[in-house]
């Protein structure tokens, strides 16, 4: 079961009645068992689901604990390294590939990485950081623990939410309301688009290209690295917006994950917008913990640098190209960071202003082109695979071959059908035109504001569009979401 399989639809159908049959202080209980039911089908195995409860509990009596010393006056060493420990099966997983022993034991016993170790780890982590800085209290009822660290919208791929965020939804009940049905429809259908109109099609020519990439062309691997962009921001941006989807028809709002990251201006910028639920974590238990920008511009860089590094591992574990994919995304910040001065100066200098539209648009551009660059290394299968693509594409780049790229690709139907590429484009712009409108203002606003049947006809047009014209046959899997892989 996962969050685009029909089951899954199937045990919602069940769970939002109950929610909203339940006494209002006890619809938290209906929450609860759907997201044990869940988990259950979701992981196949009961020992996994035993050793997600063995983790959620610890968790549960470290969090009072913590509490407990902390009203004490106890040593903030000791509740630093209580916290620490609830992370060491991430690190052991993460390690698997480069500690003696630790592969073997992860591939004969899976279960002691329970699904969605990655992500609840994390939320742990910050709950009992939070707990031990006096910001929140500890959570004491260990069922209603369990709900906030395995709500079943978001506990195998986030975003990763904060307990003063999530729990008092969770907990205190929300009365029905037709308006988080709608919304949560609206959600959850443009989350399918994403994943079946672009997603998974773009998914057929990434994957041709980067396991065949030393008989391509310098403009084809071009290709590849902007379809694959593509393909990871729907990918990923699709199953947060199912998440939020369904957990708005509870009425819980889940915290965005995206704000248009193709749109921002710098490397630091995207991050500001990408995977943001990730990127203010590390930001807020890592990089301001280590020192942030409070201890000098030397330090700073070198916490930023460790930040990354810690991304990286995060992502990939020790393979060398995710360390690489987090430094490189380290050096394109301090390099900006040393030059920002100098270039702003030299466009002064210039008479154009820093912030003009096409100093934007140029500046977007490049950001764009260099986040790319990086998710070839990420893509690819080593770092000597990502590095030869980088290689290949920029040695092999001529105007001709990208001048006639795409009409010889449709022509002869390279990678797939060219009905399959025309849907991809026009599934493409249709994105790309919704993120300009929502960069400016709620496109769920303007269709809520559509007369009833115009606005059921869009409704209508794009379940059809997605179930006529979808890209299917690459099996229910909650893995093909690429980022509920890591």
């Amino acid at each position: 079961m996962n969050y685009i399989s029909i089951s899954f639809y199937i045990l919602l159908l069940l769970i939002i009645p109950v929610y909203y049959l339940l006494p209002l202080r006890h619809r938290w209980c209906a929450l609860l068992a759907g997201s044990g039911v869940f988990y259950f089908f979701a992981s196949g195995s009961l020992p996994a689901c035993l050793c997600f409860l063995a983790m959620i509990m610890t968790g549960w009596a470290i969090g009072l604990l913590t509490g407990r010393l902390r009203s004490a006056g106890g040593r903030g060493w000791l509740i630093s390294l209580m916290s620490l420990c609830t992370l060491i099966p991430l690190i052991l997983f993460k390690l698997r590939g480069g500690a003696d022993g630790t592969e073997g034991i992860f591939s004969e016993y899976k279960w002691l990485a329970p699904i969605g170790l990655s992500y609840f780890s994390l939320q742990m982590y910050s709950y009992l950081f939070d707990v031990g800085k006096g910001r929140i209290e500890p959570q004491r009822n260990p069922f209603r623990f369990i709900l906030y660290m395995s709500f079943f919208p978001q506990v195998i791929q986030g975003p990763i939410p904060k307990y003063e965020e999530l729990s008092p939804q969770l907990y205190e009940g929300n009365r029905y309301r037709s308006e988080n049905i709608v919304s949560g429809m609206q959600l959850v259908v443009w989350g399918f688009f994403l994943k079946y109109m672009i997603a998974d099609r773009a998914d057929v020519v990434v994957s041709q290209i980067f396991e065949g990439y030393m008989d391509m062309t310098g403009a084809v691997i071009l290709l590849g690295g902007v379809l694959y962009s593509i393909q990871l921001y729907a990918d990923f941006l699709a199953c947060v917006t199912i998440s939020q989807g369904v957990a708005e028809f509870f009425g819980i709002k889940l915290r965005d994950n995206f704000a248009h990251p193709y749109f921002a201006p710098t490397v630091q910028d995207f991050w500001r917008r990408w995977h943001m639920s990730l990127s203010f974590w590390l930001r807020d238990y890592v990089y301001i913990p280590l020192g942030g920008n409070r201890k000098g511009k030397i330090r700073k860089y070198i916490n930023l640098i460790l930040t990354f590094l810690v991304s990286g591992f995060w992502h990939g574990g020790l393979a060398l190209n995710f360390i690489f994919w987090g430094l490189l995304h380290a050096f394109y910040q301090v390099v900006g960071g040393l030059t920002i001065g100098l270039r702003n100066r030299v466009l002064k200098a210039v008479h154009i202003s820093p912030s003009s539209v096409p100093v934007r648009l140029i500046r977007a551009g490049i950001t764009c082109f260099l986040v790319m660059t990086a998710w070839i290394i990420f893509r690819a299968g080593t770092l000597a695979d990502g590095l030869n693509m980088l290689l290949i594409m920029t040695g092999g780049i001529t105007w001709t071959g990208l001048k006639e790229l795409m009409p010889t690709i449709l022509r002869m139907g390279a990678f797939m059908d060219p009905a399959e590429w025309y849907m991809l484009f026009i599934s493409s712009g249709v994105l790309l035109i919704v993120s300009l409108i929502q960069s400016r203002r709620s496109l769920r606003e303007l269709i809520n504001g559509l007369w009833l049947p115009i606005r059921w006809a869009v409704y209508i047009c794009a379940m059809l569009a997605v179930m006529i014209f979808g890209s299917y046959g690459h099996g229910f899997n909650a893995a093909d979401f690429i980022y509920g892989g890591f």
